[in-house]
């Protein structure tokens, strides 16, 4: 390796032991590159354009559902984000997302599948859960760390005939070694933060067990895990039930938290 190449590396390498931070609930260590005030920047910006598609109900019960759970949610974050949240007259869709910083949509359609209170809480404290994970900032930062050992990579190979192969190879493995079990990574810790939040606000953790038994009866076919971003809906199901026990004893109401 020349020595251009090898001073990179190390310096990436310095870079990662000094940018991880453990995840608030989880604990988890992850490598952040990016900054929480870039990321609220980033979400403030997209707020607007993404949610000016529908129109916002601004009022009636169903409105006043999704500014309730989210007041008693975010009484939990410990970032303590200017949560703000807009439920949006689709119909159609059954979706629910939270931007860096703390700006949330709830599509209309996700109520019928939610069923009640509970189930609600259910889906935006999972979306909550990356936000305050601060997910996006973790996945662009993964993207310039593996931009980066591919370019030292590449660096290092740029006089073998085999440069192309071995580089293809190399992209085949991430996407499959760790971008997309990184996903799924995401979508459990999201699950885990959103049960804690949820339980700490007083809801029933185990709705959340009932919306997504109700999510894999409804789907017609789920794919392979190997190969998707999110884990399919009965693998989570039994993953939360697994965890409630355990989050009940430690945050529930008659906890010392």
């Amino acid at each position: 390796m020349r020595p251009r190449s090898l001073l990179t590396l190390c310096t990436a390498a310095l870079l990662f032991l000094l940018s991880c931070s453990p995840v608030p609930y989880t604990g988890r260590n992850r490598l952040l590159l990016t900054s929480e005030q870039q990321e609220v920047a980033l979400g403030l910006k997209a707020y607007p354009e993404l949610t000016k598609e529908y129109p916002e109900i601004k009022s009636g019960p169903q409105a006043a559902m999704v500014h309730r759970v989210l007041r008693r949610l975010a009484k939990e974050d410990p970032r303590q984000y200017a949560w703000e949240v807009k439920l949006l007259d689709a119909p159609k869709i059954a979706n629910a997302w939270a931007l860096p910083g703390g700006k949330m949509a709830v599509y209309s359609g996700l109520l019928a599948m939610t069923k009640n209170e509970d189930g609600l809480a259910a889906v935006m404290g999972h979306e909550m859960g990356h936000a305050i994970a601060r997910h996006s900032g973790e996945r662009m930062s993964q993207e310039m760390a593996t931009n980066a050992g591919l370019a030292v990579a590449a660096a290092s190979l740029e006089n073998s005939e085999y440069r192309d192969g071995i580089m293809a190879a190399m992209g085949v493995g991430l996407q499959f070694g760790i971008a997309l079990p990184y996903s799924r990574a995401h979508e459990y810790e999201a699950d885990e933060i959103g049960l804690i939040l949820m339980t700490k606000a007083g809801y029933d953790p185990y709705e959340s067990v009932r919306l997504w038994d109700r999510m894999a009866a409804r789907a017609k076919s789920q794919p392979l895990q190997f190969f998707s971003t999110h884990p399919n809906s009965t693998n989570r199901a039994r993953r939360l039930e697994s965890l409630i026990p355990k989050i009940l004893a430690e945050y529930g109401p008659s906890s010392t938290h």
